[in-house]
């Protein structure tokens, strides 16, 4: 199996909600390669994505950065 990240939008985060489960093809999910991210990761970009304001689960949880369990 190959080692890939998944990408998708969320066009309208619904507050409160529970973002938990797994439903890559109901965001349109996109694969990245892990390796090529892993090394855009350890470069600029990687200071970049830590800034990034996100939530882990639901809206309630602030989080930066990619939230990978999240």
């Amino acid at each position: 199996m190959p080692y890939i990240h998944e990408f998708g939008v969320i066009a309208c985060i619904e507050k409160d909600k529970e973002y938990a489960a797994y439903e890559p093809e109901k965001y349109n999910c996109i694969g990245v390669d892990g390796d090529l991210f892993d090394e855009l990761l350890s470069k600029d970009f990687g200071k970049k994505i830590h800034h990034l304001e996100t939530f882990a689960h639901n809206t309630n949880r602030p989080f930066k950065s990619l939230a990978y369990w999240g």
